[in-house]
């Protein structure tokens, strides 16, 4: 037997502003029309609300979406550590430390400078992810 599954979709009733005695053909017609629209637009937003937002990252359609409080306060988290971090790979030549050229092998490999650099690059690069989704969304 095959799994089928259905959306349900409710089919609201909409009113009249006039009656139909009143309107002309041509009234009648638009108010015909209009109430097509609506109908569609109706099972449109239905069928759109029934699918995970992650589901169309494409789409031009956005739901609101509640961000829990462990992620908002992640984000901050992360944010502060990469200025942090790149404040101190400009203010205090961490960079320096792990160009290839200035490496001695007499001194031992600076970890947290590189620890440093892998942040702030990791930021760059979320950074410009987001920036290219929302300019790709606005064209």
């Amino acid at each position: 037997m095959l799994n089928k599954n259905f959306l349900n979709i409710s089919l609201a009733s909409f009113n009249k502003k006039k009656s139909d005695d009143v309107l002309t053909s041509t009234e009648k017609k638009l108010q015909k029309e209009e109430l097509e629209r609506l109908l569609e637009v109706s099972i449109l937003q239905q069928i759109f609300y029934h699918v995970k937002p992650d589901e169309i990252p494409e789409s031009r359609f956005k739901r609101i979406i509640n961000i829990p409080d462990w992620k908002i306060w992640i984000i901050s988290i992360s944010f502060i550590l990469w200025v942090s971090s790149s404040v101190l790979l400009l203010k205090y030549d961490y960079l320096d430390k792990i160009n290839p050229n200035n490496w001695n092998t007499k001194d031992s490999f600076d970890w947290f400078a590189l620890f440093i650099f892998i942040i702030d690059i990791r930021w760059l690069y979320f950074i410009s992810q987001k920036l290219i989704l929302i300019v790709h969304k606005t064209l």
